[in-house]
């Protein structure tokens, strides 16, 4: 099995380039379609997110669409708006990535074999106090945590913690909004966690976390084959 993994996106088209540069049984979006960090228009943010979209439903079997903080913002869901909302993407195109959520386009999580895969990450504490009673199965876990996106999407808001972190740095925080030093805090015993969400200059392999936020550094992308992740750069 060889997995690719794209990282935050907003508005960015590499994903083009990305996803030639291999054969892939499984090409993963972590999520963030919007709210661009380059000089990119909203119109043609809107419109690359929904050719993101038309190539997972014509990939439905390959391709995996994760939800960002930057994306669920613009549905129903939300109660507030947060950094990098516009009003104008949200007229654009929210009514789009609300659909995209209801016909299971995108989804909160997945996951293959010891690996876990989300936008933010997935801590202990938030699945216990949303009562999840699996915490060593990847796969059980992805079906909770799409259901929840699925039956009960208001879990997925910016939940304030103990520090009070408007950062999300708190280890109750949910799958799109959790900082690095908090998920390790509250880590999932035997699971390898692959996350975008956090900004770095390079991808950073823990023993069981994954940061892949680079595009906007480094251009770099993880592959992963047969469990043996790879550093990849876009050429």
């Amino acid at each position: 099995m060889k997995i690719c993994v794209i990282p935050d996106i907003h508005g960015r088209t590499v994903w083009r380039d990305i996803i030639t540069t291999d054969n892939y049984d499984k090409i993963v979006f972590l999520g963030d379609y919007l709210d661009t960090r380059d000089y990119i228009s909203i119109n043609n943010q809107c419109n690359n997110f929904r050719e993101i979209v038309r190539y997972k439903k014509a990939n439905k079997n390959q391709v995996i669409l994760l939800l960002g903080n930057h994306d669920f913002h613009y549905t129903l869901y939300c109660r507030d708006s947060y950094s990098g909302y516009k009003a104008a993407t949200d007229a654009n195109v929210g009514r789009d990535v609300l659909e995209a959520i209801k016909d299971g386009s995108i989804e909160a999580c997945y996951s293959y074999d010891k690996f876990l895969f989300s936008h933010a990450g997935i801590s202990k504490e938030w699945l216990e106090n949303n009562n999840c009673e699996n915490f060593d199965n990847p796969e059980k876990i992805a079906i909770f945590v799409n259901n929840l996106l699925k039956y009960i999407p208001r879990v997925f808001n910016f939940t304030p913690g103990p520090n009070n972190s408007g950062y999300g740095d708190d280890t109750c925080q949910g799958p799109i909004w959790i900082r690095p030093d908090s998920l390790l805090k509250s880590s999932l015993e035997g699971i390898t966690q692959v996350v975008g969400h956090t900004q770095d200059e390079k991808i950073i392999i823990h023993n069981n976390l994954i940061l892949t936020d680079t595009l906007g550094y480094s251009k770099e992308f993880l592959v992963i084959t047969d469990g043996v992740p790879e550093i990849r750069l876009i050429k």
